[in-house]
Order: C-alpha cells, then structure tokens, then sequence
C-alpha cells in the first residue's frame, strides 16, 4: 500500500524567567491519499496542551493532552470517523557540557483513546529523545517511540532523527525525518520529513 500528502502544524510556547511553568499550545493537520486497492481520502486535525513546571534551570516535567478527529472516505463506503484523546506525563532533562555543548533528554509516558463510533480502543505509549548540542547554533538528535495496545493500525515502533541550526539567537530551522513500522504483518507503515522553523521572542 503507497500513499502521499502533506502535514502542517503549528505551536506556542510560553516561558519566563520569573515564571515556573511553561506552557505550549499546537494545531496540527494532515491530508494524504492511499492508493489502490484502498483508494481512501483521509484529513486528520489535531489540538494539544501541556503545562510543565521547571523544578530547576535544567529540568523541566508536566502533564499533556491533546484531542484529533480523523475523516476517512472511499467511493464505494461511508466516511468513517475517528476521534482520539491522548494525555500524559513528560520531562525533559539538559545536562550542561563544557564549551557551551548539552545533552538534552526527553520522554514521555501516555496513554491514547480513539473511538469510531463502533469501538473505543486504547494503547500505551512511551517516547525517548536525545538531543546533542555541538553549540549554540546546531543540534542533532535521535528518538524512538513505543505504542502497544488494542489499536492494531497505531501499534508500533516509531524511530525518528533530526538536525536543528539556529539562523539568529532567535531564529532556528529544524529538518526531521519518523519511520513508523507497525508490529502486526499486514498493517501499514509510514515515513515522513518534516521542516520547522521557530521564532523565540
């Protein structure tokens, strides 16, 4: 089974200094294609939450929530949807190296509910990410996620690998690259590259 289409996505990040708890706010969205013999048009939106509290300079854990709905449709049948609810535990960890260089380290520990309207399934995921700063200007990282549950088409591992450089003190470009294999013969697979730029102000 092959397919293309085209993710967007868009988030707010909120931190100070005299503050404790950082907060970020995302919108996302997804529309792609399957090709024969599935022939399917699928649109996928998404709204997220989290709220951490920075326990000191370097380490920083909260909770998260996020809610999508899925549209699939195909000629021959009904358009089905799909509404899922995600909510979890995450930290994040920077370990200061000399020469200005850091390790960061995020996970993360949830839970995911969906629900199209015949059945509600559910599975467990959990996240792991390693980023490595060479400077203040460039940073690569590698990260593999696991989800295990009664949702067959989601199970899976998922191992991704990025490269972000600062253009400004404020300004960064992130290229990104997820592979998505699926734990049950048969099920589809995915892999994806991704582009983000990010402005702090």
């Amino acid at each position: 089974m092959k397919g293309n289409g085209q993710a967007l996505a868009a988030s707010i990040n909120y931190t100070t200094p005299d503050f404790p708890l950082a907060i970020k706010a995302m919108y996302s969205t997804l529309k792609f294609d399957l090709d024969a013999p599935y022939n399917t048009k699928s649109k996928f939106n998404a709204y997220g939450l989290s709220i951490g509290n920075y326990f000191t300079h370097t380490l920083l854990a909260g909770v998260e929530y996020s809610y999508s709905k899925a549209d699939s449709s195909n000629p021959l049948f009904p358009t089905i949807t799909t509404k899922s609810k995600d909510y979890g535990l995450f930290a994040k960890y920077v370990h200061e190296l000399e020469h200005g260089r850091e390790l960061s380290f995020e996970g993360s520990l949830g839970t995911s509910k969906s629900d199209d309207g015949t059945e509600n399934l559910s599975n467990t995921n959990v996240a792991l990410a390693v980023d490595y700063f060479f400077n203040r200007s460039l940073s690569a990282g590698v990260g593999i996620e696991n989800s295990s549950g009664k949702d067959k088409d989601f199970e899976g591992r998922t191992y991704s690998t990025n490269v972000r450089y600062f253009i400004t003190p404020r300004i960064s470009v992130q290229a990104k690259y997820d592979r998505f294999l699926n734990a049950n013969p048969g099920l589809y697979t995915e892999k994806s590259f991704g582009a983000t730029l990010a402005a702090r102000f």
